[in-house]
């Protein structure tokens, strides 16, 4: 998934709706190059160019794993249990 050009952080916007410019060499960063070594969000790549709201919105969302799993798909459940996509 592509951290810029995909919506990933519900609700969200892409970072070009939100009119901040990518750094070069970034443009095409996945959300999984964003995590470490230990499987955690690398904020320290992000926090010098992306505003304190984006990166607080991080700390919250479960890191993807960089291990062998297979990918599945997660959602935040409704208080009516139902699923939207909204």
């Amino acid at each position: 998934m592509n951290a810029w050009k995909d919506r990933w952080l519900h609700p969200g916007h892409l970072i070009e709706e939100l009119g901040i410019v990518v750094p070069n060499g970034m443009q095409n960063m996945m959300v999984k190059d964003s995590v470490d070594v230990h499987g955690c969000w690398n904020i320290g790549v992000l926090n010098s160019w992306l505003p304190t709201n984006i990166i607080n919105k991080l700390y919250v969302v479960t890191s993807p794993s960089n291990g062998s799993e297979m990918d599945r798909r997660t959602w935040r459940g409704s208080a009516h249990g139902r699923f939207a996509i909204s």
